[in-house]
């Protein structure tokens, strides 16, 4: 957590604009706030369902001091919200390109050290990982589950990175196909021992997009083009 009078003019809200006490964040689910408290600056995020509410509380609480999670400073059951320390740095996909991939092989190794505590992540998109002070932290625990031993969890959360890397960088200008390689590569060579290494990268990356287009109908040129080029990637 950062005080505002530790923070240089070009990070400080009250010099760039921002409003004073709250700040409006992104957030496709719930109501996700960056503002002062007592001089420091939290997250405060407000949750449309009990449900979510109740499992990121439980899932950061349980992961609190095992691996890179923002911690709770404080929560509110009525109002299902949580105020949460604030990571005083980008989403990795934010970064600079070289940057940027170098982060991904981070969360890869991040998602490996998440699986062996025994927990799925779900929503593995770039947005969810923060480079903060030189790590990796992952945020947004409301799609996470608990392992079960032999099942194809962490290959859905591996699946996952892959693909959303691969929309990022296509996004960025790279051809559909090196999109896909070089996505595939840094997460898989970052995570080491595949769970199920006989499983079809391929065909899984292809459904992936394939689901993730029904909800981004504007970008469905994009998830076109990764998914005619996935018959061409090369077998890890």
């Amino acid at each position: 957590m950062k005080r505002l009078s530790h923070l240089r003019p070009e990070e400080n809200p009250l010099e760039t604009g921002l409003l004073m006490n709250k700040t409006r964040l992104f957030s496709r689910k719930n109501e996700v706030f960056l503002e002062e408290s007592e001089g420091i600056l939290v997250i405060r995020k407000r949750f449309r369902k009990s449900s979510s509410f109740l499992k990121e509380k439980d899932y950061l609480s349980y992961l609190k001091e095992k691996i890179e999670v923002p911690s709770i400073l404080s929560e509110d059951t009525e109002r299902h919200e949580l105020i949460l320390q604030f990571l005083d740095g980008p989403p990795i996909i934010q970064l600079d390109m070289k940057e940027f991939l170098n982060a991904v092989s981070m969360a890869s190794i991040w998602l490996r050290k998440l699986h062996f505590l025994g927990v799925i992540k779900g929503d593995c998109n770039p947005r969810n990982f923060i480079m903060h002070r030189g790590k990796i932290y992952g945020i947004d625990f409301e799609e996470a589950s608990l392992l079960i031993d032999g099942s194809y969890d962490p290959i859905k959360d591996l699946v996952d990175l892959i693909s959303t890397t691969a929309v990022a960088l296509n996004t960025r200008g790279l051809h559909p196909l090196k999109s896909l390689e070089l996505s595939l590569g840094h997460v898989l060579e970052s995570y080491g021992a595949h769970p199920l290494p006989e499983i079809n990268y391929k065909e899984l990356i292809k459904n992936f997009l394939r689901d993730r287009k029904k909800f981004r109908p504007e970008r469905s040129h994009i998830f076109d083009a990764l998914i005619e080029e996935t018959k061409n990637i090369e077998s890890p």
